[in-house]
């Protein structure tokens, strides 16, 4: 397979070029959509029913043309609140140890 340059290609050659790669993608993701729901189907018979996509959408929707605002995002789950946990004698001990050898460092650099 030869190798094309596409930084030497002016945009006059390149737009039929991108086109047709385009269109090929496109037929490739339809064929491959429709091979997936005959397979989905298949296997919807041995457990929960398959969920029916639409059938080979021309393109996406831009990111300005779909719902903004609350209705099109869903809520995120919300969590179990947590009791505070109080200090362990560990906690403040250690915390007191960290202190003491900080201000030994401290106390060793000024000299």
């Amino acid at each position: 397979m030869a190798k094309i340059d596409l930084d030497s290609m002016n945009i006059k050659n390149s737009l039929p070029c991108a086109n047709a790669l385009s269109k090929s993608f496109a037929e490739k993701v339809a064929s491959r959509q429709v091979e997936l729901e005959a397979e989905m189907e298949r296997l919807s018979q041995y457990g929960k029913p398959s969920k029916k996509s639409q059938a080979a959408p021309a393109a996406k929707a831009k990111k300005s043309d779909e719902k903004k605002g609350d209705e099109a995002r869903p809520e995120p789950p919300t969590r179990p609140q947590r009791p505070r946990l109080l200090p362990t004698k560990f906690d403040r001990t250690s915390y007191r140890r960290g202190r003491a050898i900080i201000a030994r460092l401290q106390a060793g650099m000024d000299q």
